[in-house]
């Protein structure tokens, strides 16, 4: 069960997460790599 606070501690992992990704110049194929492959995890 994700409860709201989750579900918003989860976002904001994700775009300092995604930020991280931006600021080291990572290629686009591979966070799409990553985004395909945590969505089909859940």
């Amino acid at each position: 069960m994700i409860t709201p606070d989750v579900a918003r501690a989860h976002i904001d992992e994700m775009r300092r997460v995604a930020a991280m990704h931006q600021r080291a110049a990572t290629g686009p194929s591979v966070w799409r790599r990553l985004l395909t492959r945590s969505t089909r995890r859940h």
